[in-house]
């Protein structure tokens, strides 16, 4: 699996030097821009983005809070600011569980040795997906939605209440399910444990 990477800056010029540091690296990912808040949130819909990239500022707003709204939908993406703003970073770091904090102006070698580092990460993640991985999916519904999970995609799911909550590498899921039903959809990598503590 190729990994995505988005790039939201309002500044096109910012955009393309970074795109043209990563491409540098001459490495198999997908590379997709964004400058505005509506295409960024329309973009992470239709696809997983493995990577983040963007400025703690854009438009006069904090896209802080995008991030925290986006952290909360998909906890296992990595998030990298590369931002002049230097007053955030425990924010940042706390909040938003960013990987990394880059200032600007951005020195390439610096960006790009944390962008290796990622993806030697996602590589070693996909590694480990492959030993087990299996075709079927996990189809599930909740709020007259229909979702088509990739069972090599699930890390673990819980019951809250009547909910149960699938946790991916990409997002979290919910839907009304008991976990003996979840349990019988699944193939024999998985196990059952303990309902809650």
């Amino acid at each position: 699996m190729i990994p995505k990477i988005l790039i939201y800056d309002n500044s096109v010029l910012q955009r393309r030097n970074l795109v043209d540091f990563i491409n540098e690296l001459q490495l198999p990912v997908d590379i997709y821009e964004s400058g505005d808040f509506e295409d960024t949130l329309s973009q992470m819909k239709t696809r997983n983005f493995d990577i983040i990239i963007t400025d703690v500022i854009i438009e006069n707003m904090r896209s802080i809070d995008t991030i925290k709204e986006i952290r909360d939908l998909y906890p296992y993406t990595f998030i990298v600011f590369v931002t002049a703003h230097k007053d955030y970073i425990l924010e940042l770091l706390t909040y938003c569980r960013c990987y990394d904090y880059i200032t600007k102006p951005v020195n390439k070698e610096r960006f790009q040795d944390t962008i290796k580092q990622i993806l030697k990460k996602i590589e070693q993640k996909d590694f480990n997906l492959d030993r087990t991985k299996n075709e079927k999916n996990l189809i599930t519904h909740y709020n007259s939605e229909t979702y088509v999970i990739p069972i090599e995609n699930i890390l673990f799911i819980e019951q809250q209440g009547y909910l149960s909550i699938i946790h991916t590498h990409h997002r979290i899921y919910q839907c009304v399910s008991t976990l003996i039903n979840m349990y019988n959809s699944l193939n024999d990598i998985f196990y059952l444990t303990h309902k809650s503590f």
